[in-house]
């Protein structure tokens, strides 16, 4: 009896759930590629992750089943993590051809991605444009560099 009870209670402890919020778009992010990031969580935290599926209707709600104490840290972590992506900005800056080359050279995108920190650069020469990720400061502060670059340069 005593056994059974044990089991009980351990079942019981095992079973703790944790709804977090976050937007849909989200998700492919916090899941990782090939679920990356949901792996090293479970192995991390020791909690499963439920991400809705396509026919729920919910499409928003993650939940977090574990035990309290492991599901409690997992779901601060996530909740960091959504800040981070809220924080996130992309942006596309069109550069006339003529420009492009000196503007996207390798010394240029590592001067600027080391004196933003943070931001990815992806020249795209087929398109003449630049995409940028990264904080909205950052990419901010980087479109205002690269006008002014320009402008320079047709001075």
């Amino acid at each position: 009896k005593d056994k059974l009870i044990s089991l009980a209670h351990e079942k019981e402890m095992e079973s703790y759930c944790v709804e977090v919020t976050a937007k849909s778009d989200y998700h492919r992010f916090l899941i990782g590629k090939k679920g990356a990031n949901v792996q090293k969580l479970k192995k991390e935290f020791g909690v499963n992750y439920a991400f809705p599926r396509p026919e729920d209707k919910d499409q928003d709600t993650i939940t977090i089943m574990g035990r309290q104490e492991q599901v409690e840290k997992a779901a601060e972590n996530l909740r960091q993590s959504i800040k981070e992506l809220e924080n996130t900005a992309e942006a596309e800056i069109n550069i006339e051809p003529e420009y492009f080359k000196k503007v996207t050279s390798r010394s240029t995108i590592d001067l600027m991605t080391n004196e933003l920190g943070g931001i990815k650069i992806v020249p795209r020469p087929s398109s003449n444009s630049i995409r940028i990720s990264g904080p909205k400061t950052c990419v901010e502060e980087f479109k205002q560099k690269m006008e002014v670059m320009i402008e320079d340069l047709k001075a």
